[in-house]
């Protein structure tokens, strides 16, 4: 089988996609918002170790052709497995690419679908190889998730103290759901304070159900005081983290618990392993 390529296959839609300077578009919501540059987003993750940004980052500046693809995407997470590793109410699929400088392109590597954390970041799964469900086709081939993903490599391109672009890299990502049910909440693996194992990880909301309660992101500096709380509430609402802070997600619940609830992210994981 063919490997699969991710660079190659961003360039032929990133154009279609975006008009002139993508990282520096804006959608008009009645206020023209405050976008921040690409520059200014990496500087804020070089000095503080993580940043918020704003959905308008990421969007294209043409609102309707948006959003039959953010639908799409959208659709595509009914179809996500569960994450049968440990408890949490959670659905997951994921893909991983190596880094190949000579083509300079991302190739998808065998059992790219197994995702192993150390112990010392998750206490709760860390230590094992977990084996999720792979990302189908039609997510990673919508071209509003090319444009995500392009803009996040040419981020950790510009973070080369965080990643090297070299035979060790590997880009990761993951599609997952929380779906709280009734009285069961859903929350991530660890639940609590943590570091990452990646050195540079984007965290880009896709659509959360009115009826999920919780979901915000805390950030500290000992584990023993929160200084920021962050919430995602627009679709691609992102967090970037990289390996310095203490974070937490907030676990979830229904807000009305006769009814269902989800909350859909998409994460874009860089890590140099030998």
């Amino acid at each position: 089988m063919k490997p699969s390529r991710m660079l190659s296959q961003l360039a032929k839609t990133i154009a279609k996609t975006c008009s002139g300077n993508c990282a520096s578009v804006q959608i008009n919501h009645g206020k023209t918002p405050t976008v921040p540059s690409r520059q200014e987003v990496v500087n804020t993750i070089s000095q503080l170790g993580y940043a918020h940004v704003p959905s308008e980052f990421y969007l294209p500046n043409e609102s309707q052709r948006l959003s039959p693809l953010l639908k799409k995407v959208q659709e595509t997470y009914q179809a996500v497995p569960p994450d049968v590793s440990s408890p949490g109410n959670r659905f997951r699929s994921l893909i991983q690419y190596a880094f190949r400088p000579d083509q300079n392109d991302f190739i998808e590597i065998e059992r790219s679908h197994e995702y192993y954390q150390t112990a010392d970041t998750n206490h709760i799964d860390g230590g094992k190889v977990r084996v999720f469900g792979k990302i189908e086709k039609c997510f990673l081939e919508n071209p509003l998730i090319k444009s995500i993903v392009s803009k996040d490599i040419e981020m950790a391109r510009q973070l080369s103290h965080l990643v090297k672009f070299d035979e060790t890299l590997r880009l990761i990502i993951h599609q997952i759901r929380y779906a709280p049910k009734f009285e069961m909440p859903s929350y991530s693996s660890p639940w609590g304070l943590h570091k990452d194992d990646e050195p540079l990880a984007f965290i880009h909301l896709i659509q959360i159900d009115p009826n999920v309660i919780g979901g915000d992101t805390l950030i500290s500096n000992d584990m023993h005081n929160i200084y920021r709380v962050f919430r995602l509430k627009s679709p691609l609402d992102t967090m970037v983290f990289t390996n310095k802070p203490w974070h937490a997600v907030t676990p979830m619940g229904n807000a009305d618990q006769e009814k269902e609830a989800y909350r859909d992210l998409v994460y874009v994981d860089f890590i140099n392993r030998k």
